[in-house]
């Protein structure tokens, strides 16, 4: 009905609006932003901020934040107290220094905004500062109390930081249902693999393997169990499998280069290695391997 009543009223705000909601509500991200990519070239509507930014949102939500990300920075700067806005825009930036300024600037002007020192945290530790990253955290529990997302972050902080023995104590602390929360069993599965339990690790990265919210990293995790079970075959499907779904995958062009070097499948291997690098040049172990490669 609504997209009826938009072929005879196209410019008709409150009716994109309401369609874009259906879109956002039914999680049909494409749709929607199919719905405000075309507002946006339509005269009376082209330029709305508040149709703007439902289009930023549903990248946002679809996962594309790179797209998201230039909608964000023209928003903020016709709206520079905009604090939803700046929170966006420091979810989606590309680096930490940028998304920490954002986010520090949404947390001052709405400091009850959890899902603002979550993002926070994550930046600071994407800086390499896990102190201050922690410290975020617990101010992020001083205001709004003990959550499972809180929880999730504070172990995948100390995983980051190499701390096993608190992020086991952490785990082992939580109650039965955040212990059976999928992205918890995707850490104690990280946590048996550094212990060497590689056969337990990876049947536990393989029964979540087809979970929506922590698949792709279960695979991953299971193709490095199996690198290191001399299993390069199937490491290489499980790789694969990811790179089709993201194709910006860092871990998986990784892991498919080694699985490759495996089968002594050498050219393959560096080709792999240098997609990963030319995603994130900050391997010095992986750079290093690659140039080994090239000499022969």
């Amino acid at each position: 009905m609504l997209k009826k009543a938009l072929e005879a009223d196209p410019v008709n705000k409150v009716l994109v609006g309401n369609l874009g909601e259906v879109f956002f509500r039914t999680k049909k991200w494409d749709d929607a932003i199919q719905l405000f990519q075309k507002a946006q070239s339509i005269e009376g509507l082209a330029g709305d901020s508040g149709l703007k930014t439902r289009l930023a949102e549903a990248f946002v939500m679809k996962g594309d934040l790179p797209s998201a990300y230039p909608l964000l920075q023209e928003l903020v700067k016709e709206n520079p107290k905009d604090e939803y806005l700046l929170f966006l825009h420091g979810m989606t930036s590309s680096s930490p220094g940028p998304a920490i300024k954002s986010l520090k600037e949404a947390i001052q002007l709405k400091p009850d905004r959890k899902e603002s020192y979550l993002a926070l945290a994550r930046a600071q530790a994407w800086e390499g500062d896990i102190a201050t990253a922690k410290t975020t955290l617990d101010e992020c529990k001083a205001k709004a109390g003990e959550s499972p997302d809180i929880f999730l972050y504070e172990v995948a902080l100390y995983l980051r930081d190499n701390d096993i023995e608190n992020a086991r104590k952490t785990i082992d602390s939580a109650p039965e249902a955040l212990r059976g929360n999928p992205m918890t069993r995707l850490f104690q599965a990280y946590l048996d693999l550094g212990d060497r339990k590689v056969t337990e690790a990876r049947a536990a990265f393989e029964s979540l393997a087809d979970n929506g919210d922590v698949g792709s990293r279960a695979r991953l995790g299971a193709a490095l169990c199996m690198l290191i079970q001399d299993d390069p075959n199937l490491a290489i499907e499980m790789c694969d499998e990811v790179i089709a779904k993201h194709p910006k995958e860092v871990v998986a062009h990784t892991l498919l280069g080694l699985g490759q070097l495996k089968r002594l499948q050498k050219f393959l291997a560096k080709k792999s290695l240098e997609t990963s690098l030319e995603l994130n040049p900050d391997q010095p172990a992986i750079r290093a391997l690659a140039d080994r490669l090239g000499g022969r």
